[in-house]
């Protein structure tokens, strides 16, 4: 069985080596992005909220996300800046359908599906493929009865924030090393079922809202018996636990007819050593921190609204390891029945 690293080597691997790190580049980033969880979200709907949390109060949701990514080099296992080499172009595209349902007071339910397009031109090597992403489920529970953003700070009651806690599950639906793919190439998904626990913490006093949350992920172990279409002796695989820290800071205008709400982010994804046979390995680990921006446009009501965020990971050494350095930009759409 052979196991090649995610890291940019001069080896007589390299070709092989550097289709894997394109593989960790596409996955690393959808970790990120394609399960929208309990990041950043308002409990009055509208401003920094998550397309997949419900506000306090509505029965449903629609959301619609369209996203572009470009790579702009990587960081290596010390977490060092390298740049793509020269005539490089590596982006992804995706679209991401998705909806929440509440079942209770206090329960609601969110299922999202991406398709993802990838187009690569590496090293002389040039491909283009899409299929469907990992589609995430994810069931959050209200630890709160009332709207929790106030416009005034009267007593202590008023500082109260909302609480949400959820579990979370990745479904492999995307095209994996382990399916029918024969090139990493094509890669859109992990392979992997996983289970998350999450917090989110959430803050709105107008015009403000603050929130952090952080999620706690276990992939499930699986036998492999094949890669990239070839047949190999079977193993048992797992990736390794995953942490996902976010913060965001938001500020929201009323203007005549819609409110705009500027919020600015920081993420941290870290994944830690997988196994094989039950031995330790590190070859699939990585860290991921970003910085973001989105603008979000509101009707009055806060049944529709409009978001644009710009992601970015810095080219600056430490922001990362084994993980590609990215700049992405997104649209989503979504309304909310009440």
């Amino acid at each position: 069985m052979k196991r090649t690293n995610f890291i940019f080597q001069k080896t007589k691997y390299q070709k092989r080596k550097s289709e894997k790190f394109i593989q960790a580049a596409i996955l690393a980033f959808a970790a990120w992005v394609i399960p929208v969880d309990l990041h950043a979200a308002s409990c009055c709907g509208g401003g920094s909220s998550s397309s997949l949390i419900l506000p306090k109060f509505s029965s449903s949701m629609v959301s619609f996300a369209a996203s572009s990514e470009v790579y702009h080099g990587s960081f290596d296992a010390n977490g060092l800046h390298v740049p793509d080499p020269a005539n490089s172009d590596l982006k992804q595209y995706k679209t991401t359908i998705g909806g929440a349902i509440r079942l209770s007071d206090r329960f609601q339910l969110a299922l999202s599906i991406p398709y993802v397009w990838n187009s690569i031109q590496y090293s002389g090597v040039s491909s283009q493929s899409n299929a469907l992403g990992d589609s995430s489920l994810n069931l959050t529970y209200e630890t709160f009865d009332n709207v929790r953003c106030v416009w005034k700070v009267r007593d202590f009651r008023d500082l109260m924030p909302a609480i949400y806690i959820g579990v979370g599950f990745l479904i492999p639906t995307g095209d994996s090393p382990y399916s029918d793919t024969t090139s990493n190439f094509h890669i859109t998904g992990r392979g992997f079922y996983r289970g998350d626990l999450k917090l989110l913490i959430d803050k709105s006093i107008y015009a403000f809202n603050i929130s952090f949350g952080v999620t706690y992920g276990k992939h499930v172990a699986r036998p492999v018996n094949r890669e990239y279409g070839v047949y190999v002796t079977p193993y048992t695989k797992q990736l390794g636990d995953r942490l996902v820290l976010n913060t965001a800071m938001g500020y929201s205008f009323n203007l005549d007819f819609m409110s705009l709400t500027l919020t600015g982010a920081y993420s941290r994804v870290e994944e830690f050593d997988g196994k094989i046979g039950g031995k330790s390995d590190p070859f699939t680990a990585f860290t991921k921190n970003t910085l973001s921006f989105t603008a979000s446009f509101a009707s009055l009501d806060k049944n529709r609204v409009f978001k644009f965020t710009v992601a970015h990971n810095p080219e600056t050494d430490f922001w990362g390891s084994n993980t590609p350095a990215t700049n992405t930009f997104s649209i989503e759409v979504w309304n909310v029945f009440r």
